[in-house]
């Protein structure tokens, strides 16, 4: 029996060919891997396909937005797929009560929470603990015979892939349901982290004899940095056994950056006529109505940042450029700050006021989406933090880009990130060069000070559009529909 879906979109068209999406992220949860989908959706349904999604069932999320849903097209059907604890996840209990014990009460605990980089679907709560750094360089990684850490880290890397494998097994058995009765569905699509969602189309696509199409929203085997808790060469071990079954059985790999796809097609040689980039892109349609445009008329210097400072991301540079710009133009907290929206975590403040900027910083707690947009408005500058993960672009760089602020990205030129936006009014700043980083600032407050207000970036990139980069995907994608529409 078909297992019913938890929301619907009305309205579909029996007529046109549906994708299965196997997502773990998806509305309507909140995190940033769901936004992926949730836009992509949109022109899936311009280019005449409709989605049947599986992702977490909303049971398992910690923050949910409804609204999300009501935006998704006509003839959308999610269904909610449960997460079952293994019975790793029961020992990995126990050896962390053991570990607390023998660390004292300053250990990190592991708890459910979003994912992150890694596809990770329990991450560390962020309790001060100096011993021990939120995240590892792949370099980093080590699984020695003597160092307790060592094995501590692998074992909960071989939980956590026993968890997502429970999940992908359970997305496996609601899929083959549906497959079952589904006639439309012309491709199986996975989209990850995590990646086990990958897993799980593979085995769909195969059982039904439909094309498979995995799209890598972050690398999985060639990712560069994980959260500590599972930086481990265990994590990375089954991440390559699992990614090479996978490319090998897909039709079409999607990498979300131009580095990402090159380091693939030189893993994967044999593939490399299979392997696009189909960045996330900013969407084209205006931010909400004049109530969001309202609040900028403010009168204060503002840098903000969207979303959690977490993995690699180190405010310190651009607090020491702060710090320099408030001494040398004499400019206190009622004329200049920075604000952090969507994050929480005092280790943030403890730096800021380390670095003497402690008065100029704000946190935000998690705002929606529509809330965040608003606040952005009244924000003349808009930052991204840097990161060691060269071949990712967070996708606020390309939100950044639709508001009338200027875009700071913290990168080195050759990154993914500085190699996307080189093309662009946004100002790509070594973070090692806090002297160029400050006279960049110092330039826009001067500007700001004598009333220049920016335009949105976007303007100058229409390629950067998700329109664009959906298209790259959706062309590729007719070749698969035409066939199968052939042999049917």
């Amino acid at each position: 029996m078909t297992p019913p879906p938890f929301f619907t979109v009305p309205g579909g068209n029996s007529a046109r060919p549906r994708i299965l999406l196997v997502s773990w992220h998806f509305p309507p949860g909140q995190s940033a891997g769901a936004l992926r989908w949730e836009q992509l959706a949109r022109h899936a349904a311009r280019r005449g396909w409709e989605l049947d999604v599986l992702t977490v069932d909303p049971a398992e999320l910690g923050r949910r937005d409804d609204s999300r849903l009501e935006r998704l097209p006509a003839g959308t059907r999610v269904f909610g797929v449960p997460a079952p604890e293994p019975v790793a996840a029961r020992l990995e209990a126990v050896l962390h009560v053991a570990w607390r014990g023998l660390r004292g009460t300053r250990g990190t605990r592991v708890g459910r929470s979003g994912s992150d980089a890694s596809g990770a679907t329990d991450a560390p709560d962020q309790a001060p603990d100096t011993e021990r750094p939120a995240s590892l360089g792949r370099s980093e990684t080590r699984l020695r015979p003597w160092s307790p850490g060592d094995w501590r880290r692998a074992f909960f890397a071989w939980v956590e892939t026993r968890r997502q494998a429970a999940w992908a097994a359970e997305a496996v058995r609601i899929g083959r349901e549906l497959l079952s009765a589904e006639t439309g569905v012309r491709l199986v699509l996975s989209c990850g982290p995590p990646h086990e969602a990958h897993e799980a189309g593979r085995r769909l696509a195969t059982d039904g004899g439909l094309s498979f199409v995995m799209d890598l929203r972050d690398p999985w085997s060639q990712v560069q940095r994980l959260p500590e808790h599972v930086a481990s060469p265990i994590w990375y071990g089954i991440a390559s056994r699992h990614e090479r079954r996978c490319v090998r059985a897909a039709d079409l790999v999607v990498a979300n950056t131009e580095p990402a796809r090159d380091a693939l097609a030189a893993e994967y040689p044999d593939a490399e006529q299979r392997i696009i980039s189909v960045m996330n892109g900013f969407d084209e349609e205006p931010l909400r109505d004049a109530s969001v445009r309202e609040v900028a008329a403010g009168g204060r210097f503002v840098l903000a940042h969207a979303g959690t400072v977490y993995l690699d991301r180190d405010p310190r540079p651009l607090f020491r450029a702060l710090a320099r710009l408030s001494r040398t133009r004499d400019v206190g907290p009622d004329r200049l700050g920075m604000t952090f929206f969507g994050c929480t975590d005092e280790g943030v403040r403890r730096i800021a006021e380390d670095e003497g900027v402690g008065a100029y910083v704000e946190l935000v707690p998690f705002l929606s989406r529509y809330e965040l947009a608003r606040r952005l408005f009244a924000c003349p500058v808009l930052v991204v933090l840097p990161q060691d993960s060269d071949m990712a672009i967070p996708s606020k760089v390309f939100e950044y880009l639709r508001y009338p602020a200027w875009v700071l990205a913290m990168a080195e030129p050759d990154s993914a990130t500085g190699r996307v936006l080189r093309d662009t009014p946004a100002a790509v700043v070594s973070a090692s060069n806090v002297h160029r980083l400050a006279a960049r600032l110092a330039d826009w407050f001067e500007r700001f000070e004598s009333g220049e207000r920016p335009g949105p970036a976007a303007r100058s990139a229409p390629q950067l559009s998700r329109r664009a980069q959906a298209d790259r995907l959706f062309d590729r994608l007719e070749v698969y529909r035409a066939a199968e529409s052939s042999s049917s």
